[in-house]
């Protein structure tokens, strides 16, 4: 029999043990933290200064710290009696991670977001001009829905990818005021660039007296973390024109893996 479980790596007690109690303490302190896990953050990269006994953290690639630094990427790292211990997860381990709201399951290389519905939808919280021949990106001031921390406030125009998502979907519609003359065209940028995949639709003006109202989707689209999207209008009315801040023009978009 080998000192340890199979599958959590508890460690067993053996005949004629001395301090028996170091051991069962040593299974218990693990099993508090590999059953029903739930995690203070998956993406903090800096190590705490003044961590809270008991503190779960998954370690991301780029971590800092006199103790975390020396663990490995992925692992789970406690705080535990005045010190950090790191435990490699396995394949199908689960956590939950509190900062995010994010339920994440380890595939056996990264921690990926698991569950249902995984994504952001924002909305503009107000009219936008759009300047005569420049490509323009929206400004999406609020979030209807924003599961896993895709959108920020100070980046208003931009959807970033967060930490477990390796490919997504994009959707977005944006709604341009009435003007008979000219184009109008939306499409979404990958870190603000043309990307293989890349979404675009351009139409002719709906007339003087009537919106413009364009709407597109992407298909699976690979991302990694840090990755962001933006929309992208552009129209040659000769004038200035108004994106309306309006239930058809929003941003969405879904994580698939």
């Amino acid at each position: 029999m080998t000192d340890f479980s199979p599958n959590l790596s508890l460690p067993y007690l053996m005949p004629s043990q001395a301090q028996k109690h170091v051991t069962v303490n040593d299974a218990l302190r693990q099993l508090d933290m590999l059953v029903q896990t739930t995690l203070v953050s998956a993406t903090l990269q800096t190590e705490p200064v003044a961590p809270v006994e008991g503190a779960v953290y998954v370690l991301p690639p780029g971590k800092t710290g006199v103790a975390w630094s020396t663990m490995p990427d992925h692992a789970l790292a406690q705080f535990a009696d005045g010190t950090w211990i790191a435990t490699p997860p396995r394949t199908g381990w689960q956590a939950f991670a509190i900062d995010t709201s994010t339920p994440l399951l380890f595939d056996g290389q990264l921690w990926r977001m698991a569950g249902a519905y995984r994504g952001a939808l924002i909305e503009m919280t107000a009219n936008q001009a759009v300047s005569a021949s420049a490509h323009t990106s929206l400004n999406f001031g609020a979030s209807v829905r924003n599961l896993a921390g895709w959108f920020a406030a100070q980046y208003p125009s931009r959807l970033t990818v967060p930490s477990g998502v390796t490919r997504a979907r994009v959707r977005a519609n944006a709604a341009f005021a009435p003007h008979a003359i000219g184009t109008r065209s939306l499409r979404v940028l990958k870190n603000g660039a043309s990307f293989k995949g890349m979404p675009f639709v351009r139409t002719a003006s709906a007339g003087a007296s009537l919106w413009t109202v364009l709407s597109l989707s992407s298909g699976v689209i690979d991302t990694q973390a840090g990755d962001y999207f933006e929309v992208s209008v552009f129209q040659d009315s000769g004038t200035n024109l108004q994106v309306f801040k309006d239930d058809t023009t929003w941003f969405e978009i879904e994580a698939c893996a």
